[in-house]
């Protein structure tokens, strides 16, 4: 079996586990909140991740790639997650034309309500460990025979996948891409755990806010009485500095590309290139690699179904 079907197969039970673990709380109609709630979102990836390196027998230390991180690498991981945010919260508002997202403001209202500490832990520290030795961990290393694009798109579509809803499906796909050329860069994981729970560590802190000022909250829920007009120069307003920060945000990531270039070594990195792929080789590689098999299909399959019917039941029911 090649790496990249037992990763699909892998995808199929992280995927699967997550949709049991969702419906069970529908059919069983429990509260969508609180202490158990909040671990049962844990022990499903943890414990996918947990059978994955008992199975498969891997070396946990290669596939995940532990390694330091310069204090530089971490000043420009920062930067690049704050530059981001705006283009991920543009994508999500986009994509909210199409498809509401519930689950979200239910989750925002949920990491809003409790202690901040445990807000934090629950949603932006265990996500970015857990997450992230799924993702830029055994997903990134089963497709590691593909170039560095093809890699990329795949622990995007994969990270997409993994949160099973249409409107959190954009965003989180363009964080997945990004993050995995983040940590092609940096050979290192920490890189985009940090990442990852600066990311969510924001959304915390923003819920927390909202849900401690009454005028937020008042202004949240007020009827919409905007004119056009107003929408329209407001769409503009946010387009512009969208667009500044899209243009920022290229910026610094060149200037982190070049100084992880640099700090490799110049000519022996210019020699992994980027986009380049084994060549088919009769006796090593007699059949390039596919990058969308059947196995990759289902676990679309699975993501698409999921979606579908967390929409409809949404617009159903609320």
């Amino acid at each position: 079996m090649s790496k990249a079907k037992r990763t699909n197969i892998y995808m199929i039970c992280l995927l699967t586990l997550g949709i049991l673990f969702s419906l069970s709380y529908s059919v069983f109609k429990l509260p969508r909140s609180g202490l158990t709630y909040d671990f049962s979102e844990i022990i499903y990836p943890g414990l996918a991740v947990l059978l994955f390196f008992l199975i498969t027998k891997e070396n946990p230390r290669r596939v995940l790639q532990f390694h330091r991180l310069s204090v530089k690498n971490i000043l420009y991981i920062a930067l690049l997650t704050a530059l981001f945010i705006p283009i991920s919260a543009a994508i999500s508002l986009l994509t909210q034309l199409i498809f509401p997202n519930q689950y979200l403001v239910n989750q925002m209202s949920a990491m809003g309500s409790g202690p901040l500490w445990y807000a934090l832990i629950i949603s932006a520290v265990i996500p970015a460990v857990l997450e992230e030795m799924s993702f830029r961990g055994i997903v990134r290393d089963g497709y590691g025979g593909f170039s560095l694009r093809k890699q990329a798109i795949i622990v995007g579509l994969f990270f997409g996948f993994f949160h099973l809803d249409f409107n959190q499906f954009f965003y989180a796909a363009a964080i997945g891409f990004f993050m995995a050329y983040v940590f092609y860069y940096t050979q290192s994981i920490i890189s985009t755990m940090i990442l990852h729970f600066l990311n969510n560590s924001l959304s915390v802190v923003v819920s927390h806010f909202v849900q401690g000022n009454s005028a937020l909250q008042a202004a949240g829920n007020a009827p919409d009485t905007f004119s056009a007009g107003v929408m329209i120069t407001a769409y503009v307003f946010l387009a512009v500095i969208v667009a500044v920060d899209c243009l920022l945000f290229r910026l610094a990531y060149r200037s982190f590309v070049k100084y992880n270039k640099k700090r490799r070594g110049g000519s022996e990195w210019e020699e992994i290139a980027e986009n380049a792929e084994p060549e088919a080789n009769p006796e090593t590689n007699p059949v390039r690699n596919k990058l969308f098999t059947p196995t990759f299909f289902v676990v679309a399959g699975l993501f698409v179904l999921f979606a579908a019917f967390v929409q409809v039941y949404d617009n159903l029911y609320h």
